[in-house]
């Protein structure tokens, strides 16, 4: 893993200041994004437990509206890994 944040490192250093400040941007959307997972854990336990309760019991809107969100957070870091992915592989 070293080697990859070396090369990364010396990669990001070779971009446009205004490339580098969105970039950092997106790393602070994503680090609030983990925190916000965190918080869900904290609450619910794991997501999987949260779907259980909502597909088999009784629940609140406020769990409903917890989960989709989470779900959505999960969705939109899988989207970015893939597209990082597949930007490697070009």
């Amino acid at each position: 893993m070293d080697g990859t944040k070396d090369k990364s490192i010396e990669e990001l250093k070779t971009l446009p200041e205004e490339v580098l400040e969105d970039l950092l941007n997106y790393a602070e959307y994503l680090k609030r994004q983990r925190e916000r997972i965190k918080a869900f854990e904290s609450k619910y336990g794991s997501f999987e437990a949260l779907k259980e309760k909502i597909l088999t019991g009784r629940h609140t809107w406020e769990e409903e509206r917890d989960l989709f969100e989470w779900e959505s957070i999960f969705t939109e870091i899988e989207k970015v890994r893939r597209i990082f992915k597949a930007k490697g592989e070009d």
